[in-house]
């Protein structure tokens, strides 16, 4: 059986990975490659492998199949679901961009130098505002470089936070509900009642999560801050009130406000809700 590990990009769903290796020993796999995982030398800690068989093949048999998505849904799959602060996760996401675009082993073409399309704000801007359409269009128009960024690649934003939040909430399948602000508070406890609201019966070897300090030492660009609120001090106040306008509503729903999380409060009973 497959049950995703489904979240927006730089949401935990590593850390999450690399807990559930840990706590359980299984292997997790992707969807997409894990091939940066193998560049970074990751591989081995984070507990992630090549997909063994047929992708069809594993969700026929009696075992279970962890494979991480950042796609919007298009099944009834059961689903661990992580949900981040979207402020947080587009920051972390932008830097993350950045970082790939530097060091993929291509230099910077000097024309998307020369537009910055690389530049921080450019890159923020263009993860904040709507997908292509008649909004995300008009939304880009007072930002011309975002167009043109728009115009290069096809949309890789799952969607855009709100809307990737959205879909994968209201899909009707068992999904697990796990906080990145209580992922990091007590990964052990909170992984652990993510499994046990989905009925997933896994023996426990392994309880001693690593810390943020020994990850952020081994691979410093991946594991850059780990905190919740980085936006406070990462993100213009002027994208910050864009991301309001057009993700506020995904974000209010999920128990933040301007301040971060609200609900649900850390509690063992409310930490592995099931939708």
């Amino acid at each position: 059986m497959i049950v995703w590990l489904a979240s927006y990009p730089r949401s935990g769903s590593t850390f999450c990975r690399l807990m559930l290796h840990r706590m359980y020993g299984t292997h997790t796999y992707a969807k997409s490659s894990d091939n940066f995982f193998l560049a970074q030398g990751m591989s081995e800690t984070v507990g992630v492998a090549p997909l063994p068989r047929h992708f069809d093949d594993l969700d026929r048999d009696d075992a279970i199949h962890f494979v991480k998505t950042h796609n919007l849904p298009t099944d009834n799959r059961p689903a661990i679901y992580l949900v981040r602060d979207g402020r947080d996760s587009i920051v972390s996401y932008t830097r993350f961009l950045i970082f790939h675009a530097r060091n993929s082993g291509k230099p910077l073409h000097p024309l998307k130098r020369a537009l910055g399309l690389f530049d921080t704000r450019t890159v923020m801007w263009h993860l904040v505002l709507p997908s292509r359409g008649q909004t995300g269009w008009e939304a880009r128009l007072h930002h011309p470089r975002t167009v043109l960024r728009a115009l290069k690649r096809p949309d890789r934003r799952q969607g855009g936070w709100g809307v990737h939040v959205h879909a994968w909430q209201t899909r009707n399948a068992p999904t697990s509900t796990l906080y990145f602000a209580h992922l990091i508070r007590n990964p052990v406890a909170a992984i652990a009642h993510a499994m046990e609201a989905l009925g997933i019966p896994l023996p426990m070897t392994n309880t001693e999560p690593p810390t943020f300090e020994e990850l952020h030492r081994r691979w410093p660009n991946f594991f850059r801050r780990g905190k919740v609120g980085a936006w406070r001090d990462e993100m213009p106040e002027d994208i910050h009130e864009a991301f309001w306008r057009y993700h506020g509503d995904a974000m209010r729903s999920m128990g933040f406000n301007r301040n971060g999380l609200t609900t649900p409060n850390w509690s063992p009973a409310t930490i592995g809700q099931t939708g």
